[in-house]
């Protein structure tokens, strides 16, 4: 890696999880909010989806996800 790069980024920042982030959601946030949040989209936009499923076999130390290690398939 570069080193004028690495000095420019090398920096203690929030990471990015999604968007909306969490500071957009509270129990305010119903239906009507998520349907003009879906109008907002244009027809035929390329979209992500994320799903977070919170249970791994083993814990990865870089996530910062809210997870559960399980040891056995039947917990899921």
């Amino acid at each position: 890696m570069e080193q004028a790069l690495l000095a420019r980024y090398d920096r203690p920042l929030p990471r990015y999880t999604s968007y909306p982030t969490a500071p957009h959601f509270s129990a305010a946030t119903g239906a009507k909010e998520y349907a003009l949040w879906l109008a907002a989209i244009q027809p035929h936009a390329r979209a992500s989806l994320y799903l977070h499923v919170p249970f791994c076999r083993s814990m990865c130390w870089f996530c910062g996800c809210t997870t559960s290690a399980v040891h056995s398939v039947s917990a899921l």
